[in-house]
């Protein structure tokens, strides 16, 4: 099909990936009308999303290369930076 090195195919996803953030930043400001419940129920489920992926391919691609331990603590330390920020975000209002 097409002839791509590496570099070239991780830029074209990264691209891809971009575009669809774009889409969705679309698709909110075309209902942006909606109740908040469903804004933080989409708000969710996407992040959910990207929890998955984190946790069923990142992670056993870094134990592969021989950093398991690293990237499971990276996302450890996420998780709880995120709670942190959502904590102090609940004092503020």
């Amino acid at each position: 099909m097409f002839n791509l090195s590496n570099i070239q195919f991780a830029f074209l996803i990264s691209v891809l990936a971009g575009l669809t953030s774009l889409l969705g930043a679309f698709f909110v400001f075309a209902f942006k009308g909606l109740p908040l419940k469903r804004l933080a129920l989409g708000l969710g489920f996407s992040a959910g999303i990207m929890f998955y992926v984190a946790i069923d391919e990142l992670i056993p691609a870094a134990k592969r290369l021989g950093h398991g331990h690293l990237s499971i603590l990276g996302s450890m330390l996420g998780v709880v930076f995120m709670f942190m920020i959502t904590f102090l975000i609940s004092l503020v209002k």
